[in-house]
């Protein structure tokens, strides 16, 4: 992550476990290629996992970070609860199951490219420094100048 950024491992991490997901169906369950993709699989989902919290509490901006963690951690809560009746329709067919989830993470893996990275840059404090992320880069030297020109363009309350 410190080399290539949270956003390019973010993805392939979401893209290439949705992929093992969705081949997992084709492959005979007998042979050693369907444990190969289970374990592909679960390496992406695992190392998106690690990637996920970092990744997004580095897009929120300081004033909404704790509720935007929170709000993130309830709806993956959600899909946990929801995850046990999507795995029950394996008995079903096995293509149900494996098409929610490695659908569902290869569509995550390329709205993650939508994102702006978060690499080299301050967190964000502002709303409107958030929006800039991908905008522009800005550096802390950059921030720091603009937030003096702000603070001595603000009228002084007395």
């Amino acid at each position: 992550m410190q080399k290539w950024g949270r956003r390019p491992v973010m993805s392939a991490s979401l893209l290439l476990g949705g992929a093992a997901c969705l081949i997992s169906p084709l492959l005979i369950s007998s042979s050693g290629l369907n444990l190969v993709a289970f374990l592909v699989g679960k390496m992406g989902v695992t190392c998106a996992f690690g990637t996920v919290y970092l990744y997004t509490s580095e897009l929120y901006p300081t004033t909404l970070r704790t509720v935007g963690i929170g709000v993130s951690s309830m709806c993956a809560r959600v899909g946990a609860i929801v995850s046990p009746y999507i795995a029950a329709l394996g008995a079903t067919s096995m293509w149900i199951p494996m098409g929610v989830f490695g659908g569902s993470t290869v569509i995550s893996g390329l709205l993650c490219l939508f994102l702006p990275e978060t690499l080299g840059k301050e967190l964000p404090n502002t709303i409107a420094e958030a929006i800039r992320l991908d905008v522009e880069d800005v550096t802390s030297e950059e921030r720091r100048r603009r937030t003096e020109e702000e603070e001595e363009a603000a009228p002084l309350i007395s």
